[in-house]
């Protein structure tokens, strides 16, 4: 049996069978380590009392795994859930990001500034529907499907953002004037943030879960 099939995969099934469960479930920032979405097929935690055959522990943990509890037909369960873009991510790596800041911000001590606070996003979102992304330059709280307005660098600017699934497509203009465009993507573990300036300037950082 592969209930539940959820992401969050909870720990109070597993005993005496074979089953992964989530020694981190409801641990807002952790359970993902322990989320078979993310650690099958390789492996996934089981509870200790479980019959899988290939059963070990995780020495002086109290935990115990098991590669045999991915079933295929479970892990196929596992990823056609959508997955939460909820979480924090930490900056792995960043493609021309230092240009598309100086396309926005004409100080270069500043632009180096804000790449260093800038290494982790958290995205969360709210019990009223709207979503708050904190990248370490500034908190925003934002609405989907409809207008808002934020302030980038002294200047008023309109936002627009839609949600797809694990994507997030956002767009911003000055005026009538179409100045950025930014796509989140959740993959697993991994988030992927694509710029766009107006002159075309492109930038990726890519992050993972912590």
């Amino acid at each position: 049996c592969c209930e539940p099939a959820t992401p969050d995969y909870n720990g109070r099934h597993g005993k005496g069978s074979c089953e992964c469960i989530n020694p981190w479930f409801g641990q807002k920032f952790l359970e993902h380590r322990g989320n078979p979405v993310y650690t099958c097929p390789t492996f996934c935690y089981v509870d200790c009392s479980s019959n899988c055959w290939d059963m070990g522990s995780v020495r002086g943990k109290g935990r115990c795994w098991s590669k045999a509890a991915c079933k295929p037909v479970c892990v196929r369960q596992f990823r056609e859930v959508e997955q939460s873009m909820e979480g924090c991510f930490a900056v792995e790596e960043d493609i021309n990001f230092d240009n598309f800041l100086k396309r926005m911000v004409h100080d270069d001590d500043k632009v180096q500034k804000m790449i260093e606070n800038s290494k982790q996003v958290t995205l969360t979102e709210n019990p009223d529907g709207t979503w708050t992304i904190n990248s370490g330059l500034r908190t925003s709280t934002f609405p989907l499907n409809k207008e808002f307005e934020e302030t980038w660098d002294d200047n008023e600017l309109t936002g627009f953002i839609i949600k797809d699934g694990s994507k997030m497509s956002k767009m911003y203009k000055h005026g009538d004037v179409e100045v950025i465009r930014e796509e989140i993507e959740v993959s697993g573990s991994s988030l992927t943030l694509t710029l766009l300036a107006r002159d075309g300037t492109k930038a990726v950082r890519k992050m993972k879960r912590v």
